[in-house]
């Protein structure tokens, strides 16, 4: 898969900022979205609104991101680290 050689992919997986900002998007891309049309479709969407809803998402994504890089993927990134270690 030439994809996940991209050096971009790379820096996102391995790094904590870019982890961030990917964890981010990903939170951004699938909730605003859906929290955007819940509030329209009640009719309580505004143009303020529309914004503290988004700095919500940017803001629960970032912190969705560096619970899941502690908890999930610095010690996975360790443990393969070690397995290649030991196996060379």
């Amino acid at each position: 898969m030439k994809f996940m050689k991209s050096r971009y992919v790379t820096y996102m997986v391995s790094t904590l900022p870019g982890y961030s900002i990917l964890s981010m998007l990903f939170w951004v891309g699938i909730f605003y979205p859906l929290m955007a049309a819940l509030f329209y479709s009640e009719g309580d969407l505004t143009v303020s609104g529309a914004f503290y809803l988004l700095g919500l998402c940017i803001l629960g994504g970032i912190i969705f991101g560096l619970i899941s890089w502690f908890s999930i993927l610095r010690p996975f990134i360790k443990r393969v680290e070690k397995k290649r270690k030991t196996t060379d």
